[in-house]
């Protein structure tokens, strides 16, 4: 049997939704792969700073940062540029 241990959050999470008008671009927050556009629903996140990444083959990167408070709810619509010759 798996017991689980459920421990209540100190903060509010935060609610945020990344956007593209480009589909199927990655988004990580400080390394980690959140997953891809568009989102069906906005994202729960833990409270703090984080390091945006939206990247597709064939598009520049793009990198952001955001400061996300306890509660707080908000987004992200990021401008996909193609890269030169169309290839990242």
């Amino acid at each position: 049997m798996l017991e689980v241990q459920l421990v209540p959050l100190d903060q509010a999470l935060a609610h945020f939704m990344p956007k593209s008008s480009v589909p199927e671009v990655e988004v990580r927050a400080n390394g980690e792969l959140l997953g891809r556009t568009p989102f069906a629903s906005n994202l729960a996140l833990r409270p703090g700073s984080y390091e945006l990444e939206f990247s597709r083959a064939g598009y520049v990167p793009v990198r952001r940062r955001a400061e996300l408070d306890p509660g707080s709810a908000g987004g992200l619509d990021v401008k996909m540029a193609p890269s030169d010759g169309g290839l990242a």
